[in-house]
């Protein structure tokens, strides 16, 4: 494999890649998370970041006359690091760096020929269509596969600096250090459906224009759900809440599958959301949750995926497996047996594709080998559970399935990892079958289908409370044989979900944004009415707040003003 060609952020190659720094060693007293493990996926938890060491290489703690955000200048300061030059951010374009990149590190990849980033019409897809296949990037021994990582936004959206910070320490790490490795993409919903985004280019880069700050112009797509209703004409049109079934709340899914179909350039295909925050590195994290997910066998893994891993209950990861073989195979009395997953999981409805893998043995005689060193084909972020009496609110909400017990997985919370096996399989289903799901059970749902490779990634999650971890145990992996969900007891039921207030992983948690807000020196009220963080409390108290890496979700409505 040939070595990464360093990147640059201009075009003479005058100004590097930023480097963040972090603080070797754990906070003293921090805690452990409570779900998941640093261990588990080869995660370097020996280190912490504070808000400098994160993004001062990005822009935060220096005046916008020297191309910085004009914020952090002031507060405590003590231990940051002064670059020998600032860099004027204003004067970058995130897009044309990162096709530079791209160009010059080329000869590592799979690159069969791209598409332009823009929808095209459908008479072009289909004059095309026979061009596109067999040229998805596959398996290379000697060629990286490339990913996609698409973030979903929407016209009209107000940009805040600390967004902006966050985009740049995601193109930069992902990115440019990578070689190219991955690409960053926004993807833009117009809501607007009077908008004719198709009729022109004119038209089209004037809403992309105001959808995107200036250094992000280049790396913007467009959709409407309109153009879905378009691509992915005939389903049944039932009302969810009152929101149709082409809308992006019930099936943001489909312009990520339209993407991957005209995209035959990338083989990996993150779903990400604009509220999600990372502390850490973002290609260590990244590279952790594939890693992690291409060395799990498929023995047990539908199994192990049901159930939140608690390190404090479960013990070490391999001590973990063993537990849910034996649960599996030895249930309690008054838990009914149920046959692992081996295999396509399929129903009448259910069409055959030719790329479905087959279980190369009997669920007895394999030694846990089969889909060891294999590349994930959805990789989540949450317990992928059964809603079959889970009380979960979107069980019901399926199109073009009729037999029922209906077999169904779900991950809460959308950010993810596809593979373009998975997407053409979702495509097809519902472009020839008229099938499709709403948008946290689709992509599972298919993968247990199809018998596709999904795992659920225990990244680190903490959580605000010191519970006791038998009690959190109790709370969170409720169900039958001490599953997640399949049951009323659920953590995912409607009714229970206020457990998941205090965690810094879900879509509807308090924890994160008090957390986030703090780490950057702000004044934050806990639940107690007891204050804390502030530039008083930082300079009379023990300093910034360090936290090792850690995914947070959701970051909402939070700015850094300036000074």
């Amino acid at each position: 494999m040939p070595p990464i060609q360093p990147c640059f952020l201009d075009e003479q190659e005058t100004i590097p890649v930023p480097r963040t720094y972090a603080y070797e060693g754990r906070v003293q007293g921090f805690p452990q998370p409570i779900v998941g493990s640093y261990q588990a996926l080869g995660l370097n938890d020996n280190k912490c970041y504070d808000r400098y060491g994160r993004f001062g290489p990005y822009g935060y703690g220096y005046s916008s006359r020297w191309g910085g955000i004009g914020a952090g200048i002031d507060g405590l300061r003590e231990g940051v690091r002064r670059p020998k030059k600032f860099i004027d951010y204003s004067r970058v374009n995130w897009g044309h760096a990162s096709q530079r990149c791209l160009e010059k590190n080329g000869n590592r990849f799979q690159l069969p020929p791209g598409a332009n980033a823009r929808w095209r019409s459908l008479d072009s897809v289909a004059q095309s269509e026979g061009k596109l296949k067999g040229q998805a990037a596959g398996p290379s021994k000697d060629k990286l596969p490339r990913s996609a990582v698409m973030l979903r936004i929407w016209h009209g959206i107000e940009w805040k600096q600390e967004m902006i910070l966050h985009m740049r320490a995601m193109i930069a790490e992902l990115s440019l250090l990578s070689g190219g490795e991955y690409q960053i993409f926004f993807l833009i919903n117009v809501k607007d459906d009077t908008i004719p985004i198709w009729a022109s280019d004119e038209i089209y880069d004037k809403i992309l224009k105001e959808s995107l700050p200036e250094e992000f112009w280049e790396m913007g797509v467009l959709w409407s759900e309109k153009q879905m209703e378009l691509f992915y004409y005939g389903l049944d049109e039932t009302k969810v809440l009152e929101r149709s079934i082409y809308g992006v709340y019930r099936s943001a899914h489909f312009p990520l599958q339209y993407f991957a179909h005209t995209h035959p350039e990338f083989e990996y295909f993150w779903n990400w959301e604009m509220d999600i925050r990372n502390t850490g590195n973002w290609y260590e994290v990244f590279e952790s949750l594939r890693s992690f997910a291409r060395k799990q066998p498929r023995k047990g893994l539908w199994e192990r995926n049901e159930r939140f891993y608690i390190p404090s209950v479960h013990g070490t990861w391999n001590e973990f497996v063993e537990k849910v073989e034996d649960l599996t195979e030895n249930p309690p009395s008054n838990t009914e047996r149920k046959l692992p997953v081996w295999g396509r999981k399929a129903i009448p409805e259910t069409p055959t594709f030719p790329e479905e893998p087959k279980p190369p043995c009997s669920y007895e005689d394999d030694n846990y080998e089969w889909g060891v060193g294999e590349e994930a084909d959805l990789i989540t972020l949450n317990p992928l559970f059964n809603p079959e009496d889970s009380g979960w609110v979107f069980t019901e909400d399926t199109a073009g399935y009729y037999t029922r017990p209906l077999p169904r997985r779900i991950a809460i919370i959308t950010a993810s990892r596809l593979s373009r096996r998975l997407l053409t399989m979702m495509h097809k289903e519902t472009s020839q079958f008229r099938h499709s799901m709403f948008d946290e059970m689709w992509p599972a749902s298919v993968a247990l289908q199809h018998s596709l490779k999904a795992v659920y990634a225990p990244h680190p999650v903490y959580i605000e409370r010191a519970w006791p971890p038998s009690q959190v145990e109790q709370t969170f992996n409720s169900g039958p044989n001490g599953v997640s969900g399949s049951s009323y007891d659920s953590p995912f039921n409607v009714f229970n979900e206020h457990n998941f207030r205090g965690v810094t992983w879900y879509y509807h948690a308090a924890f994160p944004g008090k957390l986030w807000r703090r780490w950057w020196g702000y004044t934050v009220t806990a639940d107690t009415g007891i204050q804390g963080g502030g530039f008083d409390d930082e300079i009379n108290g023990e300093g910034r707040m360090c936290l090792p890496p850690m995914l947070m979700h959701p970051i909402k409505d939070f700015d850094l003003g300036h000074n």
